[in-house]
């Protein structure tokens, strides 16, 4: 019996492992294609058409659930700050690159210096992702049972979209 309660909170273990991951994975995801490529959508050169298009489709989300006055402007608050997060992350990559290519001008480029670089965008980067979580579940408190429902089941038809 004891063998049967440890393959059970093995698996239940590795089941919780494998969603976290996934998880983590999208996010990562995001926050790299958010970070590396958002000038393709001409937000790099311009954050605030970014913002902007960030609060329209916050905006219309919220409207879908009938949120108020209120819970949008809570909501959007916190956006803007998920927004600024990714900036100033974005920005950081951009000093990068000028540090890599002199690194790379010179005749034995030195591979420790990328090593640790790699590390500290990667901390930045998991830094970024919690934040990004506690900031999206304060959001998700905003709104009500029903409106929590109901945005729910829109997140689940948006995944079954893509799948």
């Amino acid at each position: 019996m004891e063998n049967t309660q440890k393959c059970t909170r093995k698996r239940r273990g590795g089941k919780m492992a494998l969603i976290a991951g996934t998880v983590i994975t999208g996010l990562v995801a995001t926050a790299f294609l958010v970070t590396s490529c958002g000038g393709h959508h001409g937000f790099k050169r311009d954050p605030e058409k970014m913002r902007k298009f960030v609060q329209w489709k916050v905006d219309d989300t919220l409207d879908d659930v009938d949120a108020t006055e209120s819970q949008k402007k809570q909501i959007l608050a916190i956006s803007d700050k998920i927004i600024r997060d990714f900036q100033q992350m974005h920005d950081a990559k951009d000093r990068d690159h000028e540090a890599i290519l002199t690194e790379l001008e010179r005749d034995r480029p030195d591979a420790q210096y990328f090593h640790d670089l790699l590390d500290k965008r990667t901390a930045e980067l998991n830094k970024l992702g919690h934040t990004t979580i506690d900031r999206m579940l304060q959001a998700w408190q905003v709104l009500d049972r029903s409106q929590r429902a109901e945005l729910l089941e829109e997140i689940r038809d948006h995944i079954d979209d893509h799948h």
